[in-house]
């Protein structure tokens, strides 16, 4: 019986934790590490489903009104965000998505430009590329705010407005 630490697919299996035969260790430090691939939350997205169409997902925004947003575009009906839930790349403009990250040296008036990691979106884009859903999905329009959202938007920024003015 395995007394203990249980090694789990995120914990390191150290020579500690495994159970011992007449005081030998049955196997050797290993670490247990498969992350599974983020799947796309669009519908009838294959986004990570294949081995063949891997691609980069992006976590829904902290902005409310943002992740309002993209829930709109996506049109899931009940559908809860979790820490899991991600937009893949195929659901943004090229434009949207940043590969590089890019410098310019004032000094010597060169731009040194370097891949990332890892793409990042550009702030406030919304996904509006949807293949493989009815083409009402895919837009390339903003979606409209509510009137009394947008009167409440302009009323703060003109508040900001006189605050920085004084």
């Amino acid at each position: 019986m395995y007394r203990g630490l249980r090694p789990t697919k995120h914990w390191p299996l150290m020579s500690e934790h495994l159970p011992t035969f007449h005081g030998k260790v049955q196997a050797t430090q290993q670490t247990l590490v498969h992350r599974m691939p983020c799947k796309c939350s669009v519908p009838a997205c294959r986004g990570n489903y294949d081995e063949s169409s891997k691609v980069a997902v992006f976590r829904f925004p902290n902005d409310e009104r943002l992740r309002e947003k993209w829930l709109h575009t996506i049109s899931r009906t009940d559908f809860k965000i979790t820490k899991n839930s991600k937009v893949c790349e195929k659901h943004f403009k090229d434009g949207e998505v940043l590969r590089n990250s890019t410098f310019y040296n004032e000094k010597t008036g060169e731009t040194i430009s370097a891949p990332m990691k890892r793409p990042k979106l550009k702030e406030n884009v919304v996904p509006s590329i949807f293949p493989g859903c009815p083409s009402y999905m895919s837009s390339s329009s903003a979606i409209r705010e509510s009137p009394s959202k947008k009167r409440q938007q302009l009323e703060q920024e003109q508040i900001d407005l006189a605050v920085k003015e004084n």
